[in-house]
């Protein structure tokens, strides 16, 4: 059983949202082209005319995200939620250690969870915690030794976690639990025995009534997930803080509550100092917005003055706050600022890229801060790499290590469009529109001895796709009438956004040529909509390939095969992705879904891969459920 987050679809629908066109896309392929070239920004990648070795220097495969360690393992980072790879930098050094983390779980997500930093050689790690029959179970810490692989869970909560944190050369979580209107937090210090054996002791308990504990966030993205530890924040400062509605209180160590500030603006506690806390306001759509300081005592308000997009908190250490923001004037630019909370001296400190390959890696929660100097990712030169700066713009910026090339470029030259439409009447950004694209080239070591005719068929089809997928796009986003003016206050719930970005090419055993593009549509409310377009050429003849010219059985015959191998996937794991909870249920659910000009595929080497998107046959939650079918199975013969 295998779940994608990314998406498919093969329909395009057209509705009205809160007054805005909002358009939902997808087809066998994916594209985009240019409806009005003076709109968009294009950004070439070179062809690559040599093979690369994917090495422990030089990682290929899987996201990567760092956990950034120093010396003294004193210095935390987080990584992305989800993350496939993690990379273990020694600061002083240069050297790194890439650790694909499935090699350390088992588990094709890691341990779908989050990373906090290195207690050693073990990578401490929270994650859900689920019962055989795949309900929630709570939550809990395990320990991975990089080196040896060996793993072992040191923690578990009934309830949530609130932080984690590495101080004084130990683990500490705080955890918190509801229970008949009031919730107990726990602080819990994990020290380290021996290798994978870990003393347990609970330093800190309080029960609140109302409100929730609030914790600095030491390092990385602090809306993901979140550092700090009671104990830290007690010899730091003398209290935590307790968010309260418009109400902050100072907890002691003692236990005892009292006022700190009253009567704030209506935001998230971000951090705080002895003198200052930091929050971000809520904007009208529930998006964070513009940090601010407030003053201990007197609640003096100092607000950090920025443009462009809406801010991203990462860290707070003493009385300054790093939060980025998207450069206005580059979407693929990330800028790193500092705020300092009494002056209100805001400082741009660094610039993180992404690029054409790397539109989906996750540059802010890499950003640390160690002994003055700062450690990020970024697009170097069309290579995703870890850098170095001390701060002071771009002529500051080293590069430490190159994480990997753009993808792709055994095959071609890989592109990008963008498109931003204004609304004709109120000339308010309504809708955004990124997408990747792939030309094959003669020469390139991923396509030996394909025919120059067969090429530029394929790139013929191809970019036709891209065409009438942007164009549709374009058209729709002009479709208004004066009356959704009111709508377009340029905030992100209010934007129709769409994304599609190369997720896979490849050549299956040397015959056919197969391109996948994940895409992501976005228009208003709690979550958008995942696709993934799909399209599959012969190298031979440069046609497309349909589901009819590689099986050639009966609709009966498959609609049989595949229901039968979709109800064996139900039953064949702990977690069921699935709406029905039986064989059969199952079984006569696939059985009406999947047809020989509907049912959307990739191939593999020896497998067909049949893809079930969202609300197809299972909640939006599971994501994209696929079955694989040997071709054997199905009568195929390549």
């Amino acid at each position: 059983m295998k779940n994608n987050a990314s998406g498919y679809s093969e329909m395009r629908n057209s509705m009205k949202k809160t007054g805005i066109v909002a358009i939902v896309v997808a087809l066998l392929l994916t594209g985009c082209a240019q409806p009005d070239a003076a709109s968009f920004h294009d950004n070439n990648v070179k062809p690559q005319e040599e093979d690369i070795t994917a090495t422990p220097e030089n990682p290929q495969d899987g996201d990567i995200t760092p956990a950034l360690v120093d010396d003294s393992n004193e210095l935390i980072e987080l990584s992305y939620y989800g993350a496939d790879e993690v990379l273990i930098l020694d600061k002083d050094s240069g050297d790194y250690t890439s650790v694909k983390l499935e090699d350390l779980t088992g588990y094709p997500w890691g341990y779908e969870s989050v990373l906090y930093f290195l207690d050693g050689d073990n990578l401490i790690a929270s994650f859900y915690e689920q019962t055989d029959d795949g309900h929630p179970d709570g939550y809990g810490i395990a320990a991975i030794n990089y080196k040896t692989r060996e793993k072992s869970t040191i923690y578990h909560t009934d309830g949530y976690l609130v932080s984690v944190d590495y101080y004084n050369g130990a683990v500490y979580v705080v955890s918190g639990l509801h229970a008949d209107g009031v919730t107990t937090y726990t602080e819990t210090c994990l020290k380290k025995l021996s290798d994978m054996d870990y003393e347990s002791s609970v330093t800190w308990e309080k029960t609140i009534a109302s409100g929730y504990i609030k914790l600095n966030e030491l390092m990385g993205n602090g809306y993901e997930h979140h550092t700090g530890c009671v104990t830290r924040s007690f010899d730091d400062l003398g209290f935590v803080v307790v968010q309260n509605d418009k109400e902050l209180y100072a907890v002691g160590r003692d236990g005892n509550m009292s006022v700190l500030v009253s009567d704030i603006e209506t935001g998230m506690v971000k951090g705080y100092s002895k003198d200052i806390v930091f929050l971000q306001k809520f904007g009208d759509s529930y998006e964070l917005g513009i940090p601010y300081s407030l003053a201990i005592g007197n609640g003096e308000i100092v607000q950090a003055q920025v443009s462009g997009g809406d801010p991203e908190s990462l860290f707070v250490q003493g009385d300054v706050m790093y939060f980025g923001v998207e450069n206005p004037l580059n979407e693929d630019e990330k800028i790193v600022y500092s705020f300092d909370g009494k002056s209100g001296e805001v400082n741009e400190i660094l610039t993180t890229r992404n690029g054409v390959g790397f539109k989906d890696v996750v540059l802010l929660s890499s950003v640390s801060e160690c002994d003055g100097i700062y450690y990020y990712i970024s697009v170097v030169d069309d290579r995703l790499c870890w850098c170095k700066s001390r701060g002071h713009g771009a002529s500051d910026e080293r590069v430490v290590s190159v994480i990997k090339d753009a993808p792709f470029r055994e095959f071609g030259v890989v592109s990008s469009s963008r498109y931003v439409g204004r609304c004709p009447y109120c000339d308010n950004v309504i809708a955004k529109y990124y997408c990747e694209t792939i030309s094959l080239e003669m020469g390139c070591v991923g396509l030996p001895g394909v025919d120059i005719d067969v090429e530029n068929k394929i790139n013929d089809q191809i970019q036709k796709s891209y065409a009438e997928i942007s164009q549709e796009f374009y058209d729709s986003c002009t479709a208004i009438d004066d009356s959704s003016c009111s709508y377009h206050d340029e905030s992100v719930m209010n934007i129709q956004t769409e994304d599609w970005t190369l997720g896979s090419l490849g050549v299956i055993r040397g015959k056919y040529f197969q391109v996948i593009e994940d895409g992501y549509w976005y228009g208003g409310g709690a979550h958008g909509y995942p696709y993934m377009a799909i399209m599959i050429f012969d190298l031979a003849t440069g046609e497309k390939i349909s589901l009819k010219d590689l099986y050639h059985g009966s609709e009966e015959d498959f609609k049989t095969i595949v229901a039968t191998a979709t109800a064996e996937d139900m039953e064949s794991g702990n977690y069921n992705p699935y709406f029905t909870e039986t064989y059969d249920d199952t079984y006569a659910a696939a059985y009406e879904v999947v047809t020989l000009d509907t049912t959307h595929f990739t191939m593999d080497e020896d497998s067909l891969n049949i893809w079930y998107s969202p609300y197809e046959m299972g909640p939006y939650a599971s994501g994209y459920i696929t079955v694989e079918i040997p071709y054997e199975d199905l009568g195929i013969s390549l």
